[in-house]
């Protein structure tokens, strides 16, 4: 009578945990596979993994050509479980980071060793799509994770030139390495920065893309002061000078990348808060006519409007064809 009774209440108990299953769906886009069978076994595999690694059962998988693009699957993985398997998404925001899938290819192998030594976590997948974008996914949970920093480099981006962008993105990454930052990636295209690094919490880095110079030479001249205007609201880590349109053949942006001191994290195009006041109305034909009203203009928002106005300085304006105007901050 007792082992009837034991066999009753296990019956019963496995009907209670098969009633709290739920399925969920793990999309998996733009995989690259050569046929739809090569496609099947990548995600039989996967499935497999899966299970392997959260415990959960495997309910089915399926491949979906997209027709838009030759040799690109989307995969669905299914698989029973009470709740959700937690895992930490470190996949490129950007439909190709890389310059082709070729380069992505090359750097995989590191960018999966890096993500696994930092999360202490396996990686269910990694892959290049055809464009050059990376994706991983690390399965489990980790306080740790890679985090993605996006900027507009100008502010109309289709126009922005940024001449040898992958000497800038090494030098970049060297600082931040210098400061201690754990970066797995640093690039810059023609109209935008993207910054992967790893940490506990998104870190509030911020990028400014003025003043703006004549001359290239001017405005390596000018960076240290404009890096000592920014210091009291942001650390001033890395800045460049680069061509852009709608200033002319010799006009240049001093471009200032930073962490916000005791700041929310930046707009969706990551300019730093710099408590800039709109500028006056005032425009100038020359440089020398735009600082030579500065403390004229200072003194007005100092005195008559008020405003606490911290310091000024004199940028040509975009696209006004060597018109100057004056940038005030608090």
């Amino acid at each position: 009578m007792r082992t009837i009774l034991a066999i009753v209440i296990s019956g019963l108990f496995n009907s209670q945990a098969h009633a709290q299953a739920n399925l969920f769906t793990l999309g998996i886009e733009d995989f690259p596979a050569a046929t739809l069978s090569e496609c099947t076994r990548s995600a039989k595999s996967i499935s497999a993994r899966l299970a392997e690694l959260s415990g959960v059962e495997s309910y089915g998988q399926q491949c979906t050509p997209d027709r838009l693009t030759a040799r690109t699957f989307d995969i669905s993985v299914s698989y029973l479980a009470e709740n959700r398997v937690s895992a930490v998404d470190a996949s490129d925001a950007s439909y190709a980071s890389y310059p082709s899938g070729a380069a992505c290819l090359a750097d995989l192998t590191r960018q999966v060793d890096m993500l696994e030594a930092m999360t202490k976590l396996p990686v269910l997948y990694s892959y290049c799509t055809r464009e050059g974008s990376l994706r991983m996914l690390a399965i489990g949970d980790s306080e740790i994770r890679r985090q993605i920093f996006s900027a507009m480099v100008d502010s109309t981006p289709t126009f922005a030139q940024i001449y040898q962008h992958e000497a800038l993105s090494k030098k970049l990454f060297d600082v931040l390495l210098a400061e201690g930052y754990v970066v797995s990636r640093a690039t810059f295209s023609q109209s935008s920065l993207s910054l992967y690094y790893y940490s506990t919490q998104e870190l509030p880095f911020g990028f400014a893309n003025e003043p703006r110079f004549e001359s290239e030479t001017l405005c390596h001249q000018r960076a240290d002061y404009v890096a000592d205007l920014f210091e009291p609201r942001a650390d001033v880590l890395f800045q460049f000078c680069a061509r852009t349109d709608g200033l002319g053949q010799y006009g240049r942006t001093l471009y200032t990348f930073g962490l916000q001191k005791d700041a929310t994290l930046p707009s969706m195009f990551g300019e730093l808060d710099l408590g800039k006041i709109k500028s006056p109305p005032d425009q100038f034909q020359t440089r020398s006519a735009c600082e030579g009203d500065l403390q004229r203009i200072l003194t007005v928002y100092r005195d008559r409007l008020g405003i606490p106005a911290r310091d000024a300085l004199c940028s040509l304006k975009w696209l006004g064809n060597g018109v100057f105007e004056a940038l005030i901050f608090r």
